[in-house]
Order: C-alpha cells, then sequence, then structure tokens
C-alpha cells in the first residue's frame, strides 16, 4: 500500500463510522477493545482492500489482522466501490 502524506482529519467520516460501528460489535462480543480511534482514522485514511494492506496500518499485526481482517476488509472494500475510490 503505497502512503501519501495527509493531514491527521482528512479520513472518510461515513467509513470511519461504519468501522467504529464493527468494531463496537466486536468488542461487546469479545468483552475487550479491538482497535483505536487512532488505528480506525488510518483505516479511513489509507482504504487498505487486502490483508497485506491492514496489516500495514497502525496498531494492526499479523494476530489482528487473522482475526479481525475478514470482518473488516468487506465494509473498507464495499465502501470503495459505492465512492469510487480504486
Amino acid at each position: 500500500m503505497e502512503r501519501t502524506i495527509k493531514a491527521s482529519n482528512e479520513y472518510a467520516q461515513e467509513l470511519l463510522e461504519l468501522l467504529q460501528d464493527q468494531c463496537r460489535v466486536l468488542a461487546k462480543a469479545a468483552k475487550k477493545g479491538i482497535f483505536t480511534n487512532r488505528t480506525l482514522e488510518e483505516i479511513a485514511t489509507y482504504f487498505p482492500k487486502t490483508k497485506e494492506e491492514f496489516m500495514q496500518i497502525h496498531g494492526i499485526g499479523p494476530t489482528k489482522t487473522e482475526k479481525y481482517a475478514d470482518d473488516f476488509l468487506p465494509i473498507i472494500r464495499d465502501y470503495c466501490k459505492e465512492h469510487g475510490i480504486d
């Protein structure tokens, strides 16, 4: 994933809200936090669409990728498709 420098507030708010909703559902089931807001904002900035790209996000390593990528990547891909983001 090629990163570009963006201001910290240049994330997709609508996607961030979708990610936060999913995070709350998973956190409730796991009875623990999943991702920080910083992590979710970075996802909503860079739109990772593969497990490899997902793992490059701050706060996400191999373990969280294995556990959660399949829960979050479809949300990101659908958002990108709906908004014409490559």
